[in-house]
């Protein structure tokens, strides 16, 4: 839940946001360079000078690793999927338009990019991103759902049903009707993590909140991994978005 934001001089507009069920304060820099941070529970102005004030240096450093990071996309790349990957290539003929798609033969998914484009560039990033959307849109659900449904099967819980949404922040929402609604966007996370925000939804099947006794159930869903894996899923550098 967006609480409101402060003015920093060093980090300008810093947006604070509340989470129940959390354990700790989280901060990231948004891909609007803006520094978000999350917090358990709703806090007064003093506490939100007090933890930039008290992490400075770390907030400084964090926002260096992003600045210094090489361009996100280039010729040749391959970017790994769900069960499949991403392959990005020039045109071999002049055009000024971006095809996109899944390519039976190679079997994965393909963004062909105009030969005039500079692909390291941010004009060409937007652009791929964008790319990167409509193919979950339209591939998503046939990759993700099937998995879901086997892990839940695996796991011996019961699913009124999945449904595919869109969310970037939020990758997985499940309702008191036991419908388990999963984000298009997890195709470009690797299976492993997708697995684990499977786990981390059926583990609300019992527990309708973040409490001790959801983490429990959710820890044994995972099998004894679930603070090693939030931690993957957290760090793990995605590019659609």
């Amino acid at each position: 839940m967006y609480i409101g934001f402060l003015e920093d001089d060093d980090f300008g507009k810093v947006l604070f946001y509340t989470r129940k069920g959390m354990r700790s304060v989280r901060m990231k820099w948004n891909k609007y360079q803006q520094l978000e941070v999350t917090m358990p529970r709703i806090p007064s102005i003093d506490e939100m000078k007090g933890i930039l004030d008290l992490n400075r240096a770390e907030i400084k450093a964090l926002r260096a690793r992003v600045e210094s990071r090489e361009p996100a996309f280039y010729e040749g790349q391959i970017i790994p999927c769900c069960r499949y990957h991403l392959e990005i290539s020039r045109k071999p003929k002049a055009s000024q338009y971006y095809d996109f798609g899944f390519s039976p033969g190679r079997g994965c998914f393909f963004i062909s990019v105009p030969q005039q484009c500079d692909i390291a560039g941010s004009a060409a990033g937007r652009a791929l991103k964008a790319c990167m959307k409509k193919l979950a849109h339209r591939h998503a659900a046939a990759i993700i759902l099937p998995l879901a449904e086997d892990v839940a099967h695996e796991k011996g819980c019961t699913v009124r049903g999945f449904v595919m949404g869109r969310g970037l922040k939020k990758l997985g929402h499940c309702t008191r009707d036991r419908v388990i609604s999963l984000s298009s966007t997890l195709m470009y996370y690797p299976e492993e993590l997708v697995r684990y925000v499977i786990c981390h939804e059926l583990a609300h099947l019992k527990e309708m909140n973040h409490s001790a006794a959801f983490h429990a159930e959710c820890n044994r869903l995972c099998g004894g991994r679930e603070k090693e894996l939030e931690q993957k899923l957290r760090s793990f550098p995605l590019l659609c978005c």
